[in-house]
């Protein structure tokens, strides 16, 4: 179960960011709070291994204010296993709570807890007690803070530059393009939504908007809301900071297409906080494709690896397949550091564990104290995100771990850059959700069709970026073109808003007409035959994979938008679940009511469509008429080759019987 747990450690790692949402206060009851305070939600969760080394991170507290106090809420993964601590600042025990249930608790702050603006905030939990009678490692379980808020006083100061334009405090941004933009434009703000997803994770909202769409929602907040306008003009490009009364703070960037899509790559920049005017040119920045297929554990974020003490010991590395640029179908991991020397009375082992699986598993040396091991990881052990555990077993001749100074250490250190993993590119998952977004490469091609109002068509695709984009490694680079251009194509892509006709021509698995069931595991889910419907599909077409966003809806304006709001609900319920794109399976995700979550499905359970069966039936036919054809080639042929026969047959018989003649008649002579 613990490389289960570290596992899962890894995963709630990667989750974790220094950004935090701030919201007005809503519930004035707490003592921590007054008429002044706000509250700062913490994006991500913080968790830790019990046993295990506390886990930190830093949360930047915004300019003009103070934390007052700290919330949220503990929550163990075995109950009754030990205690759990939440540190601040230099190491102060805010709160102290038994693993016994899940806690909610709030503690104040004080000024010595913040340094530099910044509060450091590590989560510990131990067990209650160690058996000093034998070797065992007691049952690791995982603790988790969640919900972690901090409570606020002051004023927010106004944002004077570019650079201070994006805050860690923000709650959400909003990308506006015109109505009437260009594909190019539209192109530059799909651009932009995917460098402020890179920027921002959860729980902060990315959306894209269009100007009638914008003005028809909900206002974003003056002080925690942010405003990109990307604008299409004959100049130079420039990237200007607007602050007006009553409005959020907004980032116009304006000039020629092309430079205003090179200018919002920046935006996901750490770069883009020189920037210390409110009107500056540029930034221009360009994506490079060159990836290496080998990366060392150093640039996996694990500089050493440090596993000491008896009992188990365990490690967690995260190793998305986008870290190398494209499909992995194989790996080659390589691992190389030193362990303690294992005389007679030590047994250690040394295991590998990846998504879960034991892969690899071999005992520690005594007679060389190096570690030198090689690993191939094939296709059928790979997923999207990989989470291997490397783990140290070890116990001495007596069992007793904590023996003082009759037991000597044992430990063993990887060096993390002189150990790599090195990928072979490849396609080693089936067709479907779980390809992507790495089967893109880094380069994708994204075209619009006209199954559905085009604001919402828009809306729709930025919320499919920003979902994609928070798990892909490096910034997408986005072309939009026209859906002839896509048909034609052989890059990955992503159609939104496709009609019956554009699922025809791309083969998708599902095709944008009637259908009657979807038969599951679970039994018939039934769609009424005049039923608008919503479906991401996806798949692989003529070896390119492919993502289809489109619908169907029967004659009339009301289920034409019904079908246009359906392919929107599918966009954000990816974007905004907890674990967003990584929460997809299958190849299909269906949506037939508004009010409710869209059902993830296999096309291998679909009922076979008329549209579909009746292009079997084409392809049937026309086999029939080919082998027809074929047929009365070969007929014609015997034919041909039988006259042929008698022809000669009788030519020949026609020669012997005139040589016959011949000799008969020298003979008479």
């Amino acid at each position: 179960m613990g490389k289960i747990r570290a596992a899962l450690l890894a995963l709630a790692t990667l989750a974790m960011t220094a950004f935090g949402v701030i919201n007005p206060l809503h519930n004035a009851s707490a003592e921590t709070e007054t008429a002044n305070s706000r509250i700062m939600k913490v994006t991500g969760d913080l968790a830790t291994i019990t046993g295990e080394p506390a886990q930190s991170r830093t949360i930047s507290i915004p300019d003009g204010f103070i934390a007052t106090a700290i919330r949220g809420t503990l929550t163990p993964g075995k109950l009754g296993e030990g205690i759990g601590s939440v540190l601040v600042g230099n190491g102060r025990r805010a709160v102290t709570l038994p693993n016994d249930k899940a806690h909610n608790f709030e503690a104040e702050l004080y000024d010595f807890d913040i340094k530099a603006g910044n509060l450091i905030l590590a989560l510990e939990s131990k067990f209650a007690s160690t058996s000093t009678q034998v070797c065992t490692t007691p049952e690791d379980s995982l603790l988790v803070l969640s919900n972690i808020e901090l409570v606020l006083e002051g004023v927010q100061q106004p944002i004077t530059t570019v650079g201070d334009f994006f805050a860690s405090s923000i709650s959400e941004v909003v990308i506006i393009t015109p109505d009437d933009a260009s594909d190019g434009l539209k192109q530059a703000a799909l651009v932009a939504t995917g460098a402020v997803a890179m920027k921002y994770a959860l729980p902060v909202q990315v959306r894209l908007l269009s100007d009638s769409a914008y003005a028809a929602s909900t206002p974003v907040d003056t002080v925690f809301g942010r405003v990109v306008r990307v604008l299409e003009k004959e100049q130079y490009v420039t990237t200007e900071l607007v602050n007006e009364e009553g409005s959020a703070p907004e980032l116009v960037i304006s000039g020629r297409t092309e430079e205003v899509t090179s200018a919002v790559r920046g935006l996901s920049s750490q770069f883009l906080g020189i920037a210390n005017d409110t009107l500056v040119e540029g930034p221009f920045a360009e994506i490079s494709h060159n990836v290496d297929m080998t990366r060392t554990l150093q640039e996996l974020g694990r500089e050493t690896i440090y596993l000491k003490g008896y009992g188990r010991a365990e490690a967690a590395i995260t190793i998305p397949q986008s870290l190398f640029g494209g499909p992995v179908d194989k790996f080659k991991l390589h691992l190389s550091g030193t362990h303690s020397s294992v005389g007679d009375s030590i047994q250690a082992t040394m295991q590998i564990y990846w998504n879960g699986q034991l892969i690899a598993s071999q005992h520690l040396s005594k007679d060389d104290s190096n570690v030198d091991f090689d690993l191939d990881i094939s296709s059928e052990y790979i997923n999207a995100e990989n989470y291997m555990v490397l783990q140290l077993n070890s116990v001495p001749a007596s069992g007793n771990c904590n023996g003082g100074s009759a037991v000597i250490p044992f430990e063993m250190n990887i060096n993390g850059i002189a150990s790599n993993i090195s990928a072979e590119r490849g396609q080693g998952l089936p067709a479907g959700f779980k390809r992507f977004p790495q089967s893109f490469g880094g380069a994708l091609q994204l075209a619009f069709g006209v199954q559905g109002d085009p604001e919402d068509l828009l809306s729709a695709a930025g919320t499919l970026i920003v979902a994609l984009q928070r798990l892909n490694t490096y910034q997408l680079d986005l072309e939009v073109v026209s859906m002839n251009e896509m048909r034609e194509s052989s890059v990955p892509g992503i159609v939104v808003g496709a009609t019956s006709e554009d699922a025809r021509f791309l083969q998708t698995p599902l095709r944008f007409s009637e259908f009657k069931a979807i038969s599951d595991e679970n039994g018939d889910f039934a769609v009424g035959v005049t039923k608008p419907f919503a479906a991401l599909q996806a798949f692989e077409s003529n070896g390119r994979d492919m993502l289809v966003l489109g619908g169907y809806s029967p004659e009339g304006a009301e289920s034409a938008q019904v079908t246009s709001d359906l392919q929107v609900l599918i966009a954000r319920s990816i974007a905004e679940s907890e674990f967003g794109w990584l929460g997809l399976f299958g190849d299909l995700y269906i949506a037939t009511d508004l009010d409710k979550e869209p059902r993830i499905f296999e096309s291998n359970y679909l009922v076979p469509q008329p549209e579909i069966t009746a292009e079997y039936v084409e392809y049937v036919w026309w086999a029939v008429v080919v082998l027809g054809a074929i047929a009365l080639l070969l007929l014609i042929r015997l034919l041909f080759v039988r006259r042929r026969r008698a022809r000669i047959t009788r030519i020949v018989n026609a020669q012997k019987r005139a040589e016959a003649q011949a000799k008969l008649a020298e003979s008479i002579e």
